[in-house]
């Protein structure tokens, strides 16, 4: 601190966690990194927060949390990572997103643009041309993402269109419960935000 005082509110808006409904500093949860593959998830009880590996663990690795939403693009990940918490995230996730290249972040940004416009069509178009985005994602993320984990990561990244298609598709059988497959396997792979 300044003149041996503590910077408190540096401290707080660093370390404390207030989407709970409430603001809270937990020390040994602040002691934790985040991760875009974030490999421990939080769940608030009472005023307290329960930590819960969701998948396993090894023997020395590091526990990860997701500190914000990270059902978007790496590039507006790393942008609140530096804003908020000044580091650049260098996890598994971001480098796979990267390693893809600026054809990914270009579809990315085109696509994401696309589905917000949407919003304000009526059902049937918001369904085909839904329809007709998630498939352009599905061919480059077919051709370009060496792992299945990847191509989980990179669709969570557009959690929004999926979430718009799936909404668009309520009620319609089969081809919902697909959608509603890849957004679950998306959201169990990356966890919550």
């Amino acid at each position: 601190g300044i003149g041996g005082c503590v910077d408190f509110d540096g401290i707080v808006k660093t370390n404390a966690f207030r989407d709970l409904g409430w603001d809270a500093i937990y020390p040994s949860v602040a002691l934790m990194n985040h991760s875009c593959a974030a490999n421990c998830g939080i769940t608030p009880v009472d005023e307290a927060l329960h930590v819960r590996a969701r998948v396993r663990v090894c023997e020395g690795e590091a526990l990860t949390l997701s500190y914000f939403d990270i059902g978007k693009p790496v590039a507006a990940r790393a942008e609140r990572s530096e804003k908020e918490w000044g580091f650049k995230c260098g996890c598994a996730r971001c480098t796979a997103e990267l390693a893809l290249g600026p054809a990914w972040a270009s579809l990315q940004q085109a696509v994401l643009s696309e589905a917000a416009a949407l919003r304000a069509e009526e059902k049937s178009v918001v369904q085909n041309r839904s329809r007709a985005l998630v498939a352009r994602v599905e061919d480059f993320l077919e051709s370009s993402c060496p792992s299945e984990r990847c191509r989980s990561w990179c669709r969570n990244s557009l959690d929004d269109l999926y979430k718009l298609q799936l909404q668009s598709l309520f009620f319609y059988g089969k081809e919902a419960v697909a959608c509603l497959r890849r957004r679950a396997a998306a959201l169990e792979v990356s966890g919550p935000g």
